[in-house]
């Protein structure tokens, strides 16, 4: 049985035993609680002492927590101990130092290893010090797990809520840190079933004063029952939806019943006739003579009612189905607002012109520089494998969840193909998983290979997993797996190694420029068929230049029209003209845009949004494009991440920087959001990658990035904390064309 140690019998002397690539074992003088072995991990000994030889001796160090094998009572467990802690001015755990943890301190880390399949390590900030994380302890923690909501390299904001100084143990939570926000900030999360939004607002900093700027929709209480007085007739087969829609009904005080088919539906009207105001049609209902009988049903009945058909399906049918029949339209899910509008009211939300998901003009098809990367990654792969005599490699990225085979060497043949094809989704119930979650090689025999079996080589007896970091956050991009004929040793402190190591970063650059000139050439591409993209716009605007009577048939095609130009649009290109340069007056303009046009995505999102706003008379000579979309790509960002944080704000601050002579004019976009996962972090400026799920195109930022870079600037991700917010900063001279450190007269 492991006991409690005090402070000073943490301390401790011996011998370096062994000499990792990570991590010095020490053996000690005096055992400590029957364990001999000290393991001393990189980042805890100082600089000048990386030159240790076996049988060196070690004066004093500081025992600070046990191995797992240790504390399940095995032979071969160690402590953890440090060497840059052995001195009371370095060590966090005296309890006068600065930064010894205090329960209630917010504290910045990053995860630095999976302890377990419900735990992680983390590292809190500068001090090497690491406390633990349980998944019970962060948001989606009870349905997600470890890898997916906490991979290495993950960054984030973290409350201390326990500190157990004898076992050197520390105890965090992210939700605990969440919540002192919500009651710091002084506007709680959205309740189930509350009627309307908490009012989200805009306001501008200037001169010590605030205006207020408050959503009409939502700026007063609604009566405890707004919907008293309306019936509503819901025509569903979907007894789950039905089952739902009639309690939120019924629970702001509207009378509702549901029926599944035309018979039921006229007992309904036969018997309730005169309490119904309003039907409710799905779309999708039934069988094509069921929704014919209900059709013609609504047709004998409509008077004195109002119809509308509902629909969450992605098509165009619904819309035009309803305006045919000269009835509303309401999109699924149905939002409050548009329900109470259509109840009390009378009026119906206006056309969604998102309702198709438009497919790009490029597609994600293999190229040639696929074949390129994979004919010198195999070269590769033969030198590292005739370096330590092993007979087969592979080289293979990590996208969590799966993973993809960048080249190979040694395995060949169409059969074996398919098989590495089928065995890629099983690879992450392997030592890969191993290797992602800790960092460090792990090896295993032929009689173990478990789910690396449609991968192994049949001439292969064992098989090595090493990973390849591409930065010093650790986090694992890619896994270099070799099989061996037998156990295969790599000295991984050699010349021949490192110069491997430099081979594989240069591929990764070479990677890097191809995937960059290929989507040059894309862009090339598509800019050959702007000219028909106009030619696809002319009739919209034939349209609206030689307006017709208003019908049913007429909108729609308004309506096909619209959605036809948004996704040429979407899909299209941004031109920056430098002929477009214009004295801009930072104040009014950002002002103008984010009490205009950035506030329909406040409103709709309910979110707070804070403007601090630049001096006046504050002027910059450049296209106001290269200002404008770049912020509006930011806030509508920053506000989609915050939806569901009633409590969180955003802040815009516009400044000069006389630091920076190249890019003084600074707008800084911060968020209290959910932040982003190293993944999506890489991946950020690159196109075609996106965090909003299926209605993202990713082309945001990278437009927004393209544009600061055209003008001389530069986007900049400044800050990101997972569950805690982001920062970015738009840097941009003060004028085209010219660098400046102050306002351009």
């Amino acid at each position: 049985m492991i006991e409690k140690l005090n402070f000073e019998q943490r301390f401790a002397s011996g011998r370096v035993r062994s000499i990792h690539v990570n991590f010095v074992d020490i053996e000690l003088v005096e055992p400590v609680q029957g364990i001999r072995l000290a393991r001393v991990m990189r980042p805890h000994w100082p600089p000048e002492q990386d030159r240790w030889l076996v049988g060196d001796q070690v004066e004093r160090l500081f025992i600070y927590d046990l191995s797992t094998e240790a504390k399940q009572g095995n032979a071969i467990g160690h402590w953890f101990a440090s060497v840059l802690w052995a001195t009371a001015a370095r060590n966090p755990w005296e309890r006068s130092h600065p930064d010894h943890p205090a329960i209630g301190r917010v504290l910045d880390g990053e995860v630095a290893q999976i302890a377990g399949a419900r735990d992680v390590i983390v590292r809190l900030g500068d001090s090497l010090m690491e406390g633990f994380l349980n998944l019970s302890e962060v948001p989606d923690g009870r349905i997600k797990g470890v890898v997916e909501l906490l991979p290495l390299g993950t960054k984030l904001h973290v409350k201390v809520i326990d500190v157990d100084a004898q076992r050197c143990k520390i105890e965090l939570s992210v939700l605990q840190m969440l919540a002192d926000l919500e009651r710091q900030q002084g506007r709680g999360p959205h309740e189930v079933g509350e009627p309307f939004a908490l009012t989200p607002y805009l306001r501008f900093a200037e001169a010590g004063a605030l205006r207020h700027k408050e959503s009409a929709s939502s700026s007063r209480a609604h009566p405890e029952n707004p919907w008293k007085g309306c019936g509503v007739l819901l025509m569903d087969d979907d007894k789950s939806f039905s089952r739902d829609l009639l309690a939120w009904l019924h629970e702001f005080g509207a009378a509702a019943w549901a029926a599944d088919n035309a018979t039921h539906a006229a007992d309904l009207l036969a018997r309730n006739g005169s309490q119904i105001t309003h039907i409710l049609l799905d779309h999708s209902v039934g069988a094509r003579q069921v929704r014919a009988e209900m059709l013609s049903l609504i047709k004998r009945h409509r008077k004195g009612r109002l119809v509308a058909i509902v629909s969450g399906l992605p098509e165009v049918e619904a819309p035009e189905t309803a305006h045919r029949l000269g009835f509303g339209f309401i999109p699924k899910p149905i939002r409050f607002e548009w329900a109470h509008l259509w109840l009390t009211k009378g009026e119906l939300p206006s056309l969604r012109l998102d309702l198709l998901s438009p497919a790009p003009y490029w597609g994600m098809q293999p190229d040639a520089r696929r074949t390129s990367i994979s004919e010198r990654g195999g070269n590769w792969l033969a030198e590292v494998c005739r370096q330590v005599n092993a007979v087969a490699g592979l080289w293979l990225r990590c996208f969590r969840p799966g993973y993809a085979i960048i080249a190979r060497h040694g395995v060949s043949g169409l059969p074996v193909d398919q098989e590495l094809e089928e065995a890629l989704p099983r690879l992450g119930q392997s030592l890969i998983s191993d290797v992602e979650q800790d960092g460090e090689p792990h090896g295993q025999d032929r009689h173990d290979m478990g789910a690396l079996r449609g991968v192994w080589p049949s001439d292969a007896q064992y098989a090595l997993a090493l990973p390849l970091f591409e930065s010093q956050s650790r986090v694992v991009d890619d896994v270099l797996l070799i099989f061996g004929a037998a156990k295969v040793e790599i000295d991984f402190g050699s010349r021949q190694w490192r110069h491997l190591q430099a081979w594989w970063l240069d591929l990764l650059a070479l990677e890097r420029a191809e995937d960059r000139l290929t989507e040059e050439a894309a862009f090339a591409t598509q800019g050959r068929v702007h000219s028909a993209t106009l030619h696809e716009l002319r009739p919209l605007m034939q349209a609206f230049e030689s307006p017709r009577p208003w019908t049913p048939e007429v909108a729609v095609d308004w309506w096909a029209q619209g959605l036809k130009a948004k996704h040429l649009i979407n899909s299209g290109l941004y031109n920056i003209r430098p002929e477009r340069i214009a004295q801009v007056n930072l104040r009014d303009r950002i002002r103008t845009l984010m009490d205009t046009f950035i506030w329909q995505f406040i409103s709709r999102r309910e979110v707070t949004v804070v403007v601090h706003l630049p001096p006046a008379g504050l002027t910059a000579y450049l296209p106001p494009e290269v200002i404008e979309q770049p912020l509006v790509n930011l806030v509508d960002n920053a506000t989609k991440f915050c939806m569901r944080r009633r409590w969180a704000r955003i802040e815009v601050r516009v400044f000069v920087d006389k630091d920076d002579v190249k890019h003084p004019l600074v707008i800084r976009v911060s968020d209290q959001g959910v932040g982003m996962t190293p993944e999506e972090e890489r991946h950020l400026f690159r196109p075609r990658h996106t965090s909003s799920g299926e209605s993202g195109f990713g082309m945001g930022l990278y437009i927004s990035a393209t544009l600061a870079k055209a003008a001389g600037g530069e986007l900049l991700l400044t800050s990101n904390r997972r569950w805690s917010g982001t920062i970015f900063e738009l840097r941009l001279p003060l004028a085209w064309g010219r660098q400046s450190g102050g306002p351009t007269p």
